[in-house]
């Protein structure tokens, strides 16, 4: 196992239970069709807005988000499964983190460097 960095980290990706659960949020509100597949434009949505969120921009990076970036997927419906390959294989952006959050970060999680243990 790899040792403990010394300071919290500068950057965090999101678990993919995270993008489970807004997965099955946008199941349960309706913009799942019957197989439970979610059309790439709500997925693209839900990414820009998501990077909005965390501080990145959305709209002016559209590569940058988090479903379909390749820009060549045939794909116009997502399953989950479908959603967890694009996840694995295109891999998630990075969220920077500043000052207050790696705080929260050491306070709250004691795996996340030697300071925080």
């Amino acid at each position: 196992s790899d040792p403990l960095p010394t300071w919290p980290p500068l950057e965090l990706a999101l678990d993919m239970f995270f993008f489970r659960r807004l997965f099955k949020n946008l199941e349960r509100q309706g913009y799942a069709g019957k197989e439970g597949r979610v059309h790439i434009t709500v997925l693209r949505n839900l990414s820009v807005r998501l990077m909005d969120a965390i501080g990145l921009d959305g709209v002016s990076d559209p590569e940058n988000g988090f479903f379909a970036r390749t820009g060549c997927s045939p794909k116009t419906w997502f399953t989950w499964k479908d959603v967890l390959h694009e996840l694995r294989h295109e891999g998630l952006p990075p969220l920077p983190l500043n000052l207050a959050e790696r705080v929260f970060v050491t306070l709250e999680r004691a795996e996340s460097s030697r300071l925080a243990s």
